[in-house]
């Protein structure tokens, strides 16, 4: 049966935030530190483990206190256990060596300066250094 007139409805669709102004993601929480840290560390379902290990460390890492430091939805033990991702593992190595062969041409220069150095420069130098301070 057909009658001869179309219906038009006009819909308007309003939006607001619900979340607090004072939520901010992961990735913006890199580098600060916070009071307060509310953190739901349950893994999305789409980000892979070693991605997640490294979100629940930064929401781990950004309370100034363990007093400050509350979680919504833990992450499982075996996330937590998780390594980081390799290109991290991989930076970090990158890190070190480049480290030890700063340290080395550091010395070497040093080394080879015309005047007297102190002894203490050398001692804050040395390879060792670390180890000794403890």
């Amino acid at each position: 049966m057909e009658t001869g007139f179309t219906l038009v409805l006009l819909l308007r669709r309003t939006c607001f935030l619900v979340t607090p102004a004072d939520t901010i993601t992961v990735y913006a929480a890199q580098g600060g530190t916070f009071e307060a840290v509310v953190a739901d560390m349950e893994r999305p379902p789409n980000l892979d483990t070693p991605r997640h290990w490294l979100a629940c460390y930064v929401m781990l890492s950004r309370a100034r206190s363990l007093e400050g430091f509350l979680v919504l939805r833990p992450a499982t033990r075996k996330e937590l256990s998780a390594k980081p991702p390799k290109y991290l593992l991989d930076e970090l190595d990158r890190l070190a060596q480049l480290e030890t062969s700063s340290l080395e041409e550091l010395v070497s220069y040093i080394n080879s300066l015309q005047l007297d150095v102190p002894s203490v420069i050398g001692q804050v130098l040395a390879r060792d250094a670390a180890q000794r301070e403890h």
